[in-house]
């Protein structure tokens, strides 16, 4: 819910200030944490304290989530990867390939014809192509600032294209769309596309 941040920095805002007089630099959104220290030593020392003033909120650290990452190791966050490039210092912000495939496999489902059709909101053909349009504008807003935005746009674009041809199959035939030429299928926008070279040799 939009709501929920606004909340979290309400019944966090103690803990907040508790770490800010700690100088621990720390990144937080709602009730995720990132957390950065000198070693390893003080990253447990400050993980402990970090669970006493949780438990003054009445609130402890998720087990399953909590890790320590050396400065070499990519660490995820908000479906981020701040990946560690080979230097001292030097890391990028990027959209992790894993949350890549998870919003392309949510898009693929969400808009799979047998879903839209029980949508109260996706009443035409032409509603759902609009819908698709503005679910991968709102991922490509959230992430416009990644290193890897350029990646990211080509593999939405042929997600969308994928979708698209996905839906017209499912309404026109296997048979029928097999039978259209490139011309057809780029005035459908369901040719295909070949994806750019990543912009950083980060493992893609």
């Amino acid at each position: 819910m939009p709501l929920s941040p606004l909340l979290a920095n309400l019944v966090l805002s103690r803990f907040d200030h508790a770490i800010e007089r700690r100088k621990i630099p720390m990144v937080r959104y709602a009730d995720d944490l990132l957390l950065f220290f000198g070693s390893r030593e003080e990253a447990q020392r400050g993980q402990q304290f970090v669970e006493g003033q949780l438990a003054r909120a009445g609130l402890k650290l998720s087990q399953a989530k909590t890790t320590l990452h050396g400065p070499e190791k990519h660490v995820l966050f908000l479906g981020l990867e701040i990946a560690f490039l080979g230097t001292p210092s030097k890391y990028v912000a990027r959209v992790s390939p894993k949350q890549i495939l998870r919003i392309q496999d949510r898009l693929e489902t969400e808009y799979a014809y047998s879903n839209i059709v029980k949508s109260s909101n996706i009443k035409t053909l032409s509603d759902a192509v609009v819908a698709l349009s503005r679910s991968v504008a709102a991922y490509l807003g959230a992430y416009h600032q990644a290193d890897n935005y350029v990646r990211l746009l080509s593999d939405l674009e042929r997600t969308m294209k994928k979708v698209q041809s996905n839906l017209y199959t499912d309404i026109f035939g296997a048979k029928v769309i097999g039978t259209l030429d490139d011309a057809k299928k780029r005035f459908l926008s369901i040719e295909n596309v070949s994806a750019p070279e990543p912009l950083h040799d980060l493992g893609w």
